[in-house]
């Protein structure tokens, strides 16, 4: 089981309805960074992909988002990775209100969002969030950690999206990410390109959550 389907605790049942990775992915500049994963637990009645995608609109530095129904309990959930900079976390995250910006953590900015996105006479998202630094990241990468010793948060977050997508192993995908960004004489850019093409033909080939009787 890969490192975010571990996290996420994901039952044999589940299904991702979709994985989207946004335009903030291209702005980052490959300082170290901190990705954030947030899971946002609704009713019945929510649309996932329609509450993530909103989620995205209010809260900064999203840089993908998926969404996942659990069809014998008729619950869904909708999950936020969001990448913050170090040289930009203040800037980032401000904190609201008060005569100085302080730094909030990125987990209250989604609870902000989810507030502004709820009636206020209905039961508080459940939400659980996990942080994960981009040394830690490398470290879970285990004998292919040499490989991607250089690569940027957003990189291996690409990986481990593909990892869940597709069930591929993170190491597998690094090591072929990494030959054919060298075979083709422009390591950054051919990675992600690669990364991004198992993403697209794992959408090209996905049937869909399964739908309950």
């Amino acid at each position: 089981m890969g490192l975010l389907a571990k996290r996420l605790a994901r039952e044999p049942g589940d299904r991702l309805v979709q994985v989207a990775v946004h335009p903030y992915l291209d702005e980052l500049t490959g300082a170290p960074s901190t990705v954030y994963m947030h899971r946002v637990s609704l009713d019945e009645d929510d649309d996932p992909v329609t509450f993530a995608s909103a989620l995205t609109a209010f809260v900064d530095g999203v840089a993908a988002t998926m969404s996942i129904v659990s069809p014998e309990w008729y619950a869904s959930s909708c999950v936020l990775l969001q990448i913050v900079e170090e040289d930009d976390a203040e800037a980032l995250v401000p904190a609201l209100g008060g005569p100085d910006p302080r730094f909030h953590a990125p987990s209250e900015s989604v609870r902000r969002a989810c507030r502004l996105l709820t009636q206020a006479d209905r039961t508080p998202v459940h939400m659980t969030s996990w942080t994960f630094s981009d040394r830690f990241l490398r470290h879970k990468f285990g004998k292919a950690r040499s490989i991607v010793e250089a690569w940027p948060a957003s990189d291996l977050m690409l990986a481990l999206l593909g990892e869940l997508a597709t069930g591929q192993s993170r190491k597998a995908l690094a090591a072929v990410a990494d030959d054919l960004g060298s075979l083709l004489g422009d390591p950054p850019d051919g990675r992600r390109a690669y990364l991004h093409s198992v993403l697209r033909g794992w959408s090209s080939t996905y049937d869909g959550p399964e739908v309950p009787a």
